[in-house]
């Protein structure tokens, strides 16, 4: 369960940025949270950042993507004996002269042990990392592991594992000791990485994403056809035809019933919003079965409002979200803005600041002229399209334009 991640430096962001996920003292959909079996703490099922084009959504997402990314794509390509041809690309800032690192910090809960990581960049190079775990019944953190330009300072539990602490290695320390060891304390933290489910639906990965999720299990096949259906999409069933066994590649048929009779067709003729959701419902079901977390950008492209509705309802309603499941997206779909969908503290806000760079805040942290919080009462949607809430969408000012 993610609690909260803190980036500065990267793409649009300038200063430390936060997406918090602890949620705040207030009256909305109190019985949607996720309890945290430590302590008792309240945490978001729901994270959805809006703003402009340009504003600074997915780069947001991008900065957690990357981190994430960091860490489980070497692990998952020693794995699988795949290489990756993708690079992770560290990109700072580029409106200033002050030579500055990137940083990420993540703080997360696996069962009742509570993690804080940390990652620097500079110039592509790793320049600091740490790790530290608050375990249960402590009151205080165990350093783990210290690593920085020079040097890597382990904690007793790896000391006793005798781990190779030379620091010659230009992954994260982190994938390297989940590649190279079996501790448990450093599986119990890949494990938030690696089933984390990442997906940038600006990209065609629908078929390779798809496989992933359902070739080898009849259960997710199962389920994926009953949402199917609860959304009014007609697949009564589907087929995999293996085209190249030594590469994954599969192809997709869709079957349908028409007065009668059967019919079948290639996933490709499909409309793209029915192949958006053999790419994004495999995920969530994943996500909702195991309480994972999952980060999708531009979830509402090609998607009915309807369709988005019943996701974020999936994850709110805690008989299918027993797990304690998150979903954080970007999104541009203001039907979801309301205070009959969400709470105050799961809407994000991203926009640009005089000097280019992107904020991030959530609707609870605005305040009226008279310095109190938006009220449950205001019709979020309106009032964000008014620009009152900062992250100005452009609207009004498109209506109000005029050639001279």
């Amino acid at each position: 369960m993610l609690c909260q991640f803190t980036f500065k430096n990267y793409k649009s962001y300038k200063k430390e940025t936060t997406i918090e996920m602890q949620a705040e003292n207030i009256d909305e959909f109190k019985e949607t949270l996720i309890e945290s079996e430590r302590d008792n703490k309240k945490y978001l099922p729901i994270s959805i950042i809006y703003g402009p084009n340009a504003g600074g959504k997915s780069n947001a997402l991008d900065a957690l993507i990357c981190m994430i990314s960091s860490i489980s794509i070497p692990i998952i390509a020693v794995r699988t004996k795949v290489v990756f041809l993708k690079n992770i690309n560290i990109v700072p800032y580029k409106f200033s002269k002050v030579d500055e690192p990137t940083e990420f910090e993540v703080y997360f809960r696996i069962q009742k042990n509570e993690y804080r990581y940390n990652i620097s960049y500079h110039n592509g190079k790793i320049i600091y990392e740490s790790l530290y775990v608050l375990k249960e019944n402590s009151k205080k953190p165990t350093k783990v592991f210290i690593r920085d330009e020079d040097n890597i300072e382990l904690g007793e539990e790896l000391k006793k594992e005798k781990v190779n602490n030379n620091n010659n290695i230009d992954i994260p320390f982190l994938s390297f000791l989940g590649i190279s060891y079996d501790i448990e304390t450093i599986n119990l933290a890949l494990n938030f990485f690696l089933n984390t489910s990442l997906l940038d639906c600006d990209i065609n990965e629908f078929e390779s994403s798809f496989e992933k999720f359902i070739i080898d299990n009849p259960k997710i096949k199962n389920k994926f056809i009953e949402l199917l259906n609860n959304m009014d999409i007609d697949i009564v069933d589907y087929r995999l035809e293996v085209l190249d066994n030594t590469q994954g590649k599969i192809r997709i048929f869709t079957k349908h019933i028409v007065n009668g009779k059967e019919y079948e067709l290639n996933l490709i003729e499909e409309s793209k919003g029915t192949r958006k959701l053999f790419a994004l419902l495999p995920r969530i079901i994943v996500s909702l079965m195991n309480g994972n977390l999952t980060v999708i950008d531009e979830m509402d492209a090609k998607l009915h409002p309807r369709l988005i509705k019943y996701i974020i309802n999936m994850y709110k309603d805690k008989s299918i979200n027993s797990k304690g499941a998150q979903l954080i997206i970007s999104s541009q779909d203001l039907t979801t803005m309301t205070k009959d969908m969400l709470r105050r503290d799961e809407i994000l806000f991203a926009s640009k600041n005089k000097d280019d760079s992107s904020e991030l805040y959530s609707l609870y942290e605005i305040r009226d002229t008279n310095g109190d919080h938006i009220r449950t009462t205001a019709a979020y949607n309106k009032q964000y399209m008014e620009g009152r809430y900062g992250a100005d969408p452009y609207l009004k000012r498109i209506l109000n334009w005029e050639v001279e």
